[in-house]
């Protein structure tokens, strides 16, 4: 029989001919007849059947009782099912059948079939089917939409950053001014290697400097261990670029070398210059 090796069901029982001789009929089948005995009931519940339901249990004609509850059969239910003319007890339950139950095994449901498919909770047994199948598209589609929203939105921040600091970079140790940058070889040349210490303060030491056109210059460098940071300094440059008063040293220039700093004033021979640089 197709049914015994479709699903490889390995019973004792089910060798040789399934209903003669009748003492020795296979397990799970009542065949009826004397000239030519016709199976009339098959029950395989809890035979670890796998798969979906197989064409062979339309052959059987004179079924009138199939159990193939608590298996693991999946898929629709065949339309094949309802056109077993004597069919009276069809118990599918504790499955994972799926889909609608056809029309024509409703309708022998309402009458003389006996129809048993709970525990299989993908089987639509009423107008729910048509909701699920609505349902579960258009969750995915909102979905899916939402992603994809969220990736450009993502894609159009990441390339406004990117735009905003190409065009506007912020680097550590740059900054707009017009003075005139100095390197740190040029303010080792013009202090004479740091040679004359004319004040300190909260920021670090000023040396005496002199640049190439002869003119004195009051070179404040960044101590390592001020108090005061990167920001403090460019506060300063950028203070003393823009307000200009003659009780205020004028700036000349600066040096901003990794963590080299250092400010370059207008010499005040005359004064306290403690009083014009702190």
């Amino acid at each position: 029989m197709d049914i015994k090796s479709s699903y490889k069901i390995d019973r004792l029982s089910w060798q040789g001919d399934p209903c003669l001789p009748k003492q020795y009929a296979w397990e799970g089948l009542v065949c009826e007849g004397d000239i030519i005995p016709r199976i009339t009931s098959l029950n395989l519940s809890s035979s670890k059947l796998t798969g979906e339901i197989n064409i062979s249990f339309s052959y059987l004609t004179e079924l009138e009782l199939l159990d193939l509850s608590h298996n693991n059969l999946e898929g629709p239910l065949p339309d094949f099912l309802a056109q077993l003319p004597k069919l009276k007890v069809l118990d599918l339950t504790g499955n994972k059948l799926s889909g609608r139950i056809p029309n024509a095994l409703k309708q022998k449901a309402d009458g003389t079939l006996q129809l048993s498919v709970s525990d299989n909770p993908d089987i639509c047994t009423s107008g729910s089917c048509k909701k699920k199948k609505f349902v579960v598209p258009l969750i995915a589609s909102i979905s899916s939409l939402i992603i994809i929203i969220l990736l450009i939105s993502l894609g159009f921040w990441t390339f406004k950053r990117l735009k905003v600091a190409h065009s506007n970079p912020k680097k550590r140790g740059s900054f707009v001014s017009k003075h005139l940058a100095f390197s740190y070889s040029e303010i080792l040349n013009i202090t004479d290697n740091f040679k004359t210490i004319i004040g300190e303060g909260g920021f670090g030491k000023v040396y005496l400097g002199v640049l190439q056109n002869h003119t004195q210059v009051a070179v404040k460098m960044l101590s390592l261990s001020s108090m005061q940071g990167y920001k403090e300094f460019k506060t300063e440059v950028q203070l003393l670029s823009v307000v200009h008063h003659r009780n205020l040293v004028s700036l000349i220039g600066y040096c901003n070398e990794g963590e080299i700093k250092a400010l370059i004033y207008e010499y005040m021979a005359n004064g306290n210059l403690h009083q014009h640089l702190f």
